[in-house]
């Protein structure tokens, strides 16, 4: 009975832990894709309004892209962490 109770506690926590690596993948892969939403939607504002607020859309466009760059960062991470096992 001992050894099943200490099981299923392995259990459970190898599961929590997949778990977590799971949705810190999953928040990596949306933070890359609104990126890409990012500068496609930039693409499809008229010139005139770019120039007239360039410094707030490179600001956007600079937070966005160092967002995107970490996580990919995380997910290089995870999928060496994933070999390794």
């Amino acid at each position: 009975m001992k050894n099943i109770k200490i099981a299923t506690g392995i259990a459970l926590l190898v599961l929590g832990l997949t778990s977590c690596k799971d949705e810190k993948q999953e928040k990596a892969q949306k933070t890359v894709d609104n990126y890409v939403v990012y500068v496609d939607s930039v693409k499809n504002v008229a010139a005139a309004d770019l120039k007239d607020n360039w410094k707030s859309v490179e600001a956007e466009y600079d937070r966005r892209s160092q967002e995107a760059q970490a996580a990919l960062a995380d997910i290089k991470d995870n999928a060496l962490q994933q070999q390794r096992k």
